[in-house]
């Protein structure tokens, strides 16, 4: 199921469902600090010996970064 599928189904559910603008989702990058999240987690995975963690990270954000245009 993508996203819009998703979106149709929650809503036919009676979900509201509220698309963040391009202001909130900035806002939210500097507040979450997630790519900062992210770089210490790929640290701390090579630190534990996990190789390619940069990589799966790479490849995670690219699958995400896919679903969410469809």
């Amino acid at each position: 199921m993508n996203v819009t599928q998703w979106h149709f189904s929650a809503a036919n559910d009676g979900v509201t469902i509220r698309t963040l603008t391009p202001q909130e989702v900035a806002s939210w990058k500097v507040i979450t600090q997630y790519q900062q999240v992210q770089e210490n987690w790929v640290k701390t995975q090579e630190a534990k010996g996990v190789k390619d963690a940069a990589q799966t990270l790479k490849q995670v954000t690219a699958i995400m970064k896919e679903s969410m245009k469809k």
